[in-house]
């Protein structure tokens, strides 16, 4: 569970900056 909670916030940020960039 502490590998999901780590990777989601790469997840979002991934596509946060995937959208700006």
């Amino acid at each position: 569970m502490s590998v999901y909670i780590s990777f989601t916030p790469v997840f979002f940020a991934n596509f946060y900056l995937g959208r700006v960039w």
